[in-house]
């Protein structure tokens, strides 16, 4: 008979400690401290440039964990990347700090914006973009026509100075200095997305394929089934405090004209059905300061946000693009917009471009394809 002489070590139970103590926040805190403090000695080497030091991005594992890159197939972006590298962009890095309020509590987030253009002092013309979903391509779409506005200005070729900020959406981060945000919130892109239940027949039969309409059916009932947690309701009230305090426009000497893209066309829709549905002076005030909109082939399959939004005239005028073979979002409906508005795509509510060809595309010239740029840059020196 032997004898095991290695002592058995009992499986302790493990603790469970109340989340809604002080303790617990104050561990909560300290983690997120130390995690901040290691993160701004680490060095990243993106997908694309020279290795830098992260100094503001306590969860950048975590991110580069949650968010890889959308963009499969290329090798450019084969991780998710949350600072662009100097040879993807010619704008100035901004950090954006604002507080939002959820369940009662104001809560404080950092964003990171390129800026291009004007300075805020000289600007005449203030826009603001956002990126659709993808972690790569799609970031640094709206970056060539900042670029563009970088040469303009430089030139002095316009009458109208444009300070122009894109957005970088999958940069959003609670504030290291926030003892209260103790929830992971980072409303990337891939975890916002939102399918009404009553509209997705009404949506997938527009598609013009039979696999189009599957695949769309499919996209929804993965929104539906919580794979994509975080809705445009928590996204909307955060585009508002990024703009708002943020970048300190929509008020009376800042007016700004909202620039969305694909994913984000529905996270604006929701902003500014949110606006249009308060009832607030204080709501009411910052909306009449929305210039106008530039709408690229929008990522909304809300029904009842595109009616309210469209018909309600918070956007006064907007210039749209979309083109007639688009496999994500179909082209039938441009219909829904432009039937809300009561426009016939040609008149002083919207200016509305159509292309052959070019389906979900960046339409930023490339691949022998139009330049939307153009027309946004007409557009914007046309307006009143």
């Amino acid at each position: 008979m032997t004898t095991n002489t290695r002592e058995e070590k009992k499986v302790q139970p493990a603790t469970v400690m109340n989340t809604a103590t002080k303790e617990y926040k104050d561990k909560t805190h300290a983690a997120m401290q130390q995690l901040y403090n290691i993160s701004k000695t680490e060095v990243m080497t993106p997908s694309v440039g020279d290795a830098y030091t992260v100094t503001r991005d306590p969860h950048l594992r975590l991110r580069r964990t949650l968010a890889p890159s959308l963009n499969v197939g290329l090798p450019k972006y084969a991780e998710a990347q949350f600072m662009l590298s100097k040879s993807e962009t010619t704008g100035k890095r901004i950090s954006l700090e604002f507080g939002v309020d959820f369940d009662g509590k104001k809560k404080y987030f950092t964003m990171d914006g390129y800026a291009f253009g004007a300075s805020e002092q000289e600007a005449t013309v203030r826009i603001v973009t956002l990126h659709g979903i993808s972690s790569g391509v799609s970031r640094t779409r709206w970056h060539k026509l900042g670029e563009r506005y970088n040469i303009i200005h430089k030139q002095s070729s316009s009458k109208k100075k444009v300070r122009f900020v894109a957005l970088d959406w999958h940069s959003i981060d609670r504030s290291v200095d926030d003892d209260t945000n103790t929830e992971f919130l980072t409303c990337l892109p891939k975890h916002i997305m939102e399918v009404s239940s009553t509209d997705v027949e009404n949506i997938a039969t527009l598609h013009a394929s039979e696999e189009r309409q599957v695949w769309y059916r499919g996209f929804a009932k993965a929104v539906s089934s919580g794979v994509c947690p975080r809705g445009f309701d928590d996204g909307a009230r955060l585009l508002r405090g990024v703009i708002e305090e943020g970048l300190g426009w929509g008020k009376v000497d800042t007016p700004f004209i909202l620039g969305m893209k694909s994913w984000s066309g529905g996270l604006a829709m929701r902003f500014l059905s949110q606006l249009n549905q308060s009832g607030s002076e204080e709501d009411k005030a910052f909306a009449e300061n929305i210039q106008a909109a530039i709408i690229m082939h929008p990522g909304c399959f809300d029904k009842k946000d595109i009616s309210d939004v469209m018909s309600s005239g918070i956007i006064k005028t907007a210039l749209m693009v979309w083109a007639k073979d688009d496999p994500l979002i179909p082209y039938p409906v441009t219909r829904l917009y432009l039937d809300a508005a009561g426009s016939n795509g040609d008149d002083e509510k919207i200016k509305f471009i159509s292309y052959e060809r070019g389906g979900h595309h960046n339409f930023d010239g490339t691949d022998n394809l139009p330049n939307f740029d153009d027309s946004v840059i007409e557009w914007v020196n046309n307006l009143p």
